[in-house]
């Protein structure tokens, strides 16, 4: 596989997640716990591929989701709120 099919798959499961949750969390804690679930679920398929449980097209579509929400993430900075206002 190349970087451009790499790349079409995390953007297919981008525009999914998009059209299936269009909410996405201000709380950036919340938001990276999106993120390590979807990472924990790749982890998960990439055991299950070595007890031959599942196939590679598992650990792919797992790696694009974690490829997904890690640039959901990232489109997301602007929203974050802090927790705490700054101490001037």
């Amino acid at each position: 596989m190349n970087s451009n099919q790499a790349i079409f798959f995390i953007f297919d499961e981008l525009r999914e997640g998009q059209k299936k949750y269009p909410d996405w969390p201000e709380d950036p804690v919340l938001a990276s716990a999106i993120l390590a679930a979807e990472s924990s679920k790749l982890s998960q398929a990439c055991i299950d591929y070595a007890d031959n449980k599942a196939s590679d097209e598992k650990m792919i579509k797992e790696a694009a989701q974690a490829g997904a929400a890690a640039i959901r993430f990232i489109m997301n900075m602007a929203k974050y709120r802090r927790t705490k206002p700054d101490q001037d």
